[in-house]
């Protein structure tokens, strides 16, 4: 299993269960967050804790989730550290998205952003 997931209320916590986000595991992320989107998930909080190694494929699935919102939700980053966090900055990602040190602030944040 590469990531495990759960609703609460309207937001889907999604972590990834494995080290690395790279070509041979984005495929397979793609399609499970895909499917989650198609099936109405509208606010994602994605868990990059347990990711020491992230690729521009990997980068890349992240970013296809984003635009698979069609600006009708929102995906925010939480647990990035070390390379991965290093990676969002060199490529900018940290200024597309919004970055919580866990699960905890994501939340929190987006539940002051809902009115």
């Amino acid at each position: 299993m590469i990531l495990d997931h759960r609703k609460e209320n309207d937001i889907l916590f999604v972590k990834l269960m494995v080290d690395e986000l790279d070509a041979r595991i984005a495929p397979s992320f793609r399609q499970a967050m895909t499917e989650f989107i198609s099936q109405g998930t509208k606010t994602i909080i994605l868990n990059l804790e347990l990711v020491k190694f992230i690729d521009s494929t990997g980068l890349g699935s992240i970013v296809s989730s984003l635009k698979a919102l069609d600006e009708q939700g929102d995906l925010v980053l939480c647990g990035a550290k070390g390379p991965v966090q290093t990676v969002l900055e060199l490529t900018r990602m940290n200024k597309v998205f919004q970055i919580f040190a866990d699960e905890d602030a994501a939340q929190a944040a987006l539940t002051r952003a809902t009115p």
